[in-house]
């Protein structure tokens, strides 16, 4: 078998990428609701909030399971925090448009155009993980 030339840091950053995207929507979540006036809705919504924790994390719990594979092929380090610098820049801007609207409009209503956007954005950015891991191999990183 050979020797890989990855770091233990390169090996946990995965795992730990699962807990940061969680708490970048749950912590979204929470600043939302206080930034809205309603700090209760935070805890009404607690369902929603687990959903959208769990999905924002899916990339990367995917990029964890083929760990084995994409070590071979790049730097999952890079390819890590590139989707936590994509979830956090996706999120915000959902935050920031419902924050908007609610402002105009006195309402929490949904924003097609954020939430197909969110609904995406796993996909989304488990692909630019991928294509920076295997761009990150082609380059000898």
């Amino acid at each position: 078998m050979a020797q890989s030339s990855y770091s233990r840091r390169d090996l946990i950053w995965p795992k730990t990428s699962v807990f940061d995207a969680i708490l970048i929507v749950v912590i979204g979540e929470y600043i939302y609701a206080r930034a809205i006036g309603q700090p209760g809705l935070f805890l009404d919504n607690i369902g929603a909030s687990i959903f959208n924790a769990g999905w924002a994390a899916t990339p990367f719990a995917l990029l964890l399971a083929f760990h084995n594979p994409l070590e071979q092929r790049g730097n999952l380090l890079l390819a890590s925090a590139a989707g936590l610098a994509l979830t956090f820049a996706g999120w915000a801007a959902h935050y920031h448009s419902g924050y908007l609207t609610y402002m105009a409009t006195g309402q929490d209503s949904a924003q097609i155009k954020m939430t197909l956007i969110i609904l995406m954005m796993p996909v989304i950015v488990f692909a630019v993980m991928l294509f920076i891991s295997l761009v990150t191999r082609l380059r000898g990183n």
